[in-house]
């Protein structure tokens, strides 16, 4: 019997994680459609109040303008981003071994997609800003 699993995901290195376990179940035997979805929306959601806030309390506005460029784009650039390190994953020795034995790659989406091409770059001034995606994504993670 085939297993079929989704897992939602909120950043790429939470992608990193549960990809491992599903290659490692792979590994071990495990039969299973795996779907993986990255929720742009909810990270929007979670960051943008972050951003907001700062660009209120910036102390000029050239500083201003670089939290507002981020408003409504970190999600997308995320999931762009997850997409690529998902597509590394799949082109490795590791997949291949398991695609020769009848493993399928896993489906990936991000809702909503994105309407234009996201830059994954955005990922880097977050943290220049100081904000760390990946405490916003187990928060994220543990309101499920």
């Amino acid at each position: 019997m085939v297993a079929d699993l989704a897992v939602e995901v909120f950043s790429p290195s939470g992608l990193d994680k549960v990809l491992e376990a599903h290659l490692a179940r792979l590994e071990a035997g495990a039969r299973e459609e795996f779907s993986i979805v990255f929720r742009a929306d909810r990270v929007d959601a979670a960051v943008d109040p972050i951003l907001e806030a700062r660009m209120r309390s910036a102390p000029i506005s050239s500083i201003a303008a670089a939290y507002r460029v981020l408003l409504g784009k970190v999600g997308a650039s995320a999931c762009e981003a997850a997409r690529q390190r998902l597509a590394r994953s799949l082109n490795s020795a590791r997949f291949e071994a398991l695609s020769a034995r009848g493993a399928r790659a896993p489906r990936f989406s991000c809702v909503p997609e994105p309407t234009e091409a996201p830059d994954p770059r955005l990922i880097d001034k977050l943290a220049n800003y100081q904000i760390d995606l990946d405490v916003i994504a187990r928060e994220l993670e543990s309101r499920r």
